[in-house]
Order: C-alpha cells, then structure tokens, then sequence
C-alpha cells in the first residue's frame, strides 16, 4: 500500500477495476451494464478533474502519475490543458505555444508512483489506459514484472515514425515499449495513430497502412518526414494470446465486453490469434472469373419471393446479405469467393411450382460442378439446419465457409431480421418496470419441439418454479416483459431463435437454453444454460437473486447490444471478419440439430 496507507477503499461490489491514468475529461468508464466494474481515473489538473462528471463507477483522483513518488511541475499546454506533461514540449507547435491561453504555465501537482498506486488496490485491475502525454513509458516500465502481470489489457500512448512529442523522457514505440514489454509478457495487438504533423488528409488510409506494416521490422522502414506522430497500442498478456491460440477466447470476450470500444477497439485488432477456418486459404488470383462461375450457377437460388412467418415477409438475413454485398468488389471478401443464395426461401417455396423445382434444383448441381476444390467460397445461410436441408453435398464442402444464423455452419451469427429484432424505439419502456417484479420468469409461446416441451415440463414438474414463473402465448408478448426479471428463451427448431433477439432488442434478460451446444455469434448479457442444468439454474435464480443494481446494469447491457444486433450492425461485424479482426471466429461444423426438424416442405420459417 502507499507507505503505509490503508488499501484504496472502492465502492461496495466492486470486483474489478479500469486505471485511467490522464483522463483528462473523458474518463475510460466501464461499458454499459458492466457489473462490479469501476474506474479509477487519474487526472493532474485540479480544475480539469473538478469539472469530470461525477459517476456511482468513477473515482477521480487529482494526480500525475510518474515513476517515481513527490510533487512534479505540470506544464500547461493546448486547449483545456490536454496535452499538458511532467515534460517540455520538443519544439514549438500550435499546441503548446499559446501564451494567451496559458501555455507553458507551471502548475505544482503531486505525483503518484504507478507501482505503488497497483499496490494499494486490492481488486482486479484487468485494464491500464496511459495518456500521459510522454511520460507512459518511464512509469510503465518502472513496474515490477511481477505486479504488472496483475493487469491483463493496457492501452498505452506512444511515439510512432521516430518523432518525439515531448523532450528529455524515452516513449517511442519500437525502441522502447516493444523490447519492454515482450519481457514483461505482453504482446502488441494493434497500433492507431492518433495525432501527426505534418497532418494526414486521409486518415483512414493512414491508419490502416499504419496497422499492415511492420513498424518496428527494418530501421530503414521507419520514415522520419513527421515532427510529431503519436499512436495508441493495444498490449494483451500473454496467457491470454495462448489461450486464444488454442481457440479458447471465453475469457479474452468476457473482459472486452466490460470496455467502451472507444478505449478498447476490440473489433479493430488485427493482432489476435484466429482459428483457422477450414478447407484451403482465400485467394485473389482469379477471384473474378471464379465468382462469375457460381454467381451464375446459382441464379435459380436468386430473385426468388421471401417467404413469410409471423406475418413477417422480409426480408430475411439471406436476402439482405444478398443487397448488401453483392455489388461489393473482392477485397470485401478477403479472397474468398462469395455464393449468393436464397436457401431458406428456396426451402419454404419447393414443391409449390414444377418450374421453379426444376430451376433450384439445376442451380444445386451447377454450384457443385462448377466449386472447385482448391478456392475458398463463402455464403451465409440462415436455416436451422442449414445447406443440407436442399443438398447434404453442399453442407459436406470443406472449402464453402458458412455463416450461419440458425446452428449449422462454420461461423455462429445472430438470428436476426431487422423487421422482427430491430431495436424498439420505446425509450426502454418495455422493460422499464423496477427490480424485483412480479415474477421471476416468463415463458412465452408454445412448446412446439423437444427443448421448449422439457422447459415447460421443468417449470410445470416444481411448484416452486411453476410459482415463480408467468407464461404467455399471443402476440402481445412484449406488453408482459415488465412482469418478470428473466424470460426464458430457449433454442427453436435450430440452435438459435428470434425471440432471443426479440428479447435483447427489448432490453429484457434472456436465459438461453440450448440442448447439444449453444450458438451464440460472441459474448452477450445473456445466461446460457444446458437443459439439463435448467432446473438448478432457476432455482438458483430464486435462492439467492442478483440484487436490483446488477439487474439493472444487465437490462442497460442488453440495451446496449440491441443497435449492433440488426443488419447494419452484423454486417460491420462481418466485414470486420473479412479483413480476419473482429469478435466473429471460425469454429467446428456441429454436425445435425439433435431436435429433429420439421416435415418438408416446411409451413413455417426456421
């Protein structure tokens, strides 16, 4: 502890903490609906860190941070004191030579040794943001090994281009940080400049050339045309690269998801492990005429009328992958050779129509002819059971990547229509009614297949349960979600529902059941429970219930997700995907739904 002090005291329920160390005044704050996170912010200037809004999962503290402990002279520089440092700037620039607005001022502060400031918390410190304006690196790398290992993500400022920001203080990113930090075990994820002079019009080119090239690889790969060049990295502990390399990513999403994208850009990372898709690499030698080939063997897949269910007729997750993307060139597709099919809607029209039959079933065997084994396809399907409910010879093709949103393919995606799943504009209201309600469950709809009849057999087999929980069947549905604190989403008839979606996108607490293995695209403020685990798991829920704050923190985590969980937002998640960055991974093809499926031709949708 700091010489003696007593551990920092936190709020009550505080297992995990953000240290923002020079926040000025937009502290990193936990994510919304993250429970137990609170951030400790550190912020130099006394009048800047008196004007931060004060936040129930914020602690201010109005001090540097150095390596070392004592009073330090801060000096005063850019707009509101942004860019102000323990350190001269390294030459005149229009951030730190208006004397009008007070640059150069010196503001006496006290300063705090980072070492010391990780001792005196007892909680877990998962996530370290440094803007310290030149001094990150003397006050990271004066950290014992031992004691930063105790963080698990830390975002740090750097100098990039072999500019310097401030004089008389080490802080560059290839000289500096990377030796330094590859022998306190941390691995370097991604790179953003964030600040240059000479200025850069394209900054979005910028960035990702800055991201391909190999920074620190050559001297003579480090241009020197730039007076000022500064970039924010992104460090991962090593352990948890390991784990991602042996496809274990549970850990590594459950921490990103309690961080704000703006100060841990997950979906940008191009440093991640991946696991490795199946079948042979993408390739863009001979991208175009490849994808004439199927584009046309699949024109009877296409142009076909979407099918309706719940009085909903589109479009479906098929036809708008179809809109979106067709028109996009091949660089979208990071080499792999897109098909573009209506499966499902091909599915629920069979059997009404001799010609389109005979159209279908022609584009099924022209696409097989004309795939060839060694060029990697990709398609996106939303049917529960997949290709294989028009062709197991498709479904069988290593070398065709399947997105799929109901439960069998290579890529898990959300089951979403925005037409069903969109986010409500309600304002919440919905799901606005204070904790603890009414009830604890609701269960809705009817017990149409084998998983939904075992939920209800399990409600209705313990009075205890069957007490707790109101069930509903109609259209009106989401009129009840204020009644219960969780409602019961279990699988349909593939490994997926909409009304997991539906219920997200209301900000209501799903509990998701799933039979042979769940199919979720990434992490969300959802709790998963195996069927045969679901009658422990409510009564759980009963015997010792969350309290109100952590049930209010997972409905603002829900309504949270609720925008990325619609078209626009999937299909940022799935170029993120193409270009191998992103929380979308390959895994192994589950082989079929263990529910079994409906009678073809089908009446209803997947």
């Amino acid at each position: 502890p700091l010489r003696g002090s007593p551990p920092l005291a936190l709020p009550d329920g505080t297992d995990s903490v953000v240290l923002n160390i020079g926040s000025s005044l937009d502290p990193a704050l936990p994510a919304p609906g993250s429970i137990g996170v609170v951030t400790v912010a550190f912020e130099p200037l006394p009048d800047v860190a008196a004007a931060i809004p004060v936040r129930p999962n914020l602690v201010v503290v109005a001090a540097a941070v150095a390596a070392y402990d004592g009073l330090g002279g801060m000096r005063r520089y850019n707009e509101g004191g942004v860019s102000s440092s323990l350190h001269t700037a390294a030459r005149r620039g229009e951030w730190n030579a208006n004397t009008t607005r007070g640059d150069g001022a010196r503001v006496v502060v006290p300063v705090l040794a980072l070492g010391k400031i990780l001792e005196s918390i007892r909680e877990d410190v998962f996530f370290l943001k440094t803007d310290m304006q030149g001094a990150d690196f003397d006050a990271v790398s004066s950290v014992d090994r031992k004691l930063l290992r105790r963080v698990s993500f830390l975002a740090t400022e750097t100098w990039a281009e072999n500019a310097r920001t401030y004089a008389g203080v080490a802080n560059d990113l290839c000289r500096d940080w990377v030796p330094a930090m590859e022998r306190a075990g941390f691995v370097l994820v991604h790179i953003a400049p964030v600040f240059a002079v000479p200025y850069v019009s394209d900054h979005a080119a910028f960035a990702e050339a800055f991201v391909v090239h190999d920074r620190c690889g050559r001297d003579d790969a480090v241009p020197t045309q730039f007076e000022y060049c500064e970039a924010d990295a992104y460090w991962v502990r090593d352990d948890f690269m390991r784990e991602m390399r042996r496809g274990d990513f549970a850990t590594f999403d459950a921490l990103s998801t309690k961080l704000n994208p703006k100060d841990w850009p997950v979906s940008d990372f191009a440093g991640l492990p991946r696991p490795t898709c199946a079948g042979p690499g993408p390739r863009h030698d001979g991208w175009e005429a490849w994808y004439e080939e199927v584009d046309a063997a699949a024109a009877g897949l296409r142009n076909l009328t979407p099918h309706e269910y719940n009085q909903w007729r589109g479009p479906w997750l098929e036809n708008a992958w179809i809109a979106r993307w067709r028109d996009q060139p091949k660089e979208a597709f990071g080499g792999r050779v897109p098909v573009f099919a209506q499966w499902t809607d091909a599915v629920f029209l069979r059997g009404t129509d001799d010609a389109m039959d005979a159209a279908m079933a022609a584009s099924v065997e022209a696409l097989k002819a004309v795939m060839r084994p060694d060029v990697a396809y990709v398609t996106l399907s939303q049917h529960d059971e997949g290709l294989r409910v028009l062709d197991a010879g498709l479904a069988e093709l290593t070398n065709l990547l399947v997105l799929s949103a109901g439960g069998s393919g290579d890529v898990a995606l959300p089951l979403i229509a925005d037409g069903l799943t969109l986010p409500f504009d309600d304002g919440g209201e919905l799901t606005a009614a204070p904790f603890p309600r009414k009830y604890t469950f609701l269960l809705c709809g009817r017990a149409t297949h084998a998983v939904r009849r075992r939920v209800a057999a399990v409600i209705a087999g313990d009075p205890t349960l069957d007490a707790a929980t109101v069930t509903y069947f109609g259209p009106a549905w989401r009129t009840r979600l204020n009644e219960a604190t969780y409602v019961v989403a279990p699988r349909g008839y593939g490994r997926s529902s909409f009304f997991l979606y539906e219920c997200l996108a209301a900000g209501a607490l799903p509990i998701y059941v799933y039979d042979d293995e769940p199919w979720l695209p990434y992490a969300l403020p959802v709790d998963v429970i195996h069927i045969d685990d679901l009658a422990d798991a409510l009564r759980g829920l009963l015997a010792a219930p969350r309290a109100p704050d952590e049930l209010k923190a997972r409905r603002l985590a829900a309504l949270a997700a609720a925008p990325r969980l619609t078209f626009d937002g999937l299909w940022a998640d799935v170029a993120a995907f193409f270009r191998h960055r992103g929380p979308l991974r390959c895994r192994p093809r589950p082989g079929a739904p263990r529910t079994s499926p409906r009678p073809l031709p089908h009446a209803e949708a997947p």
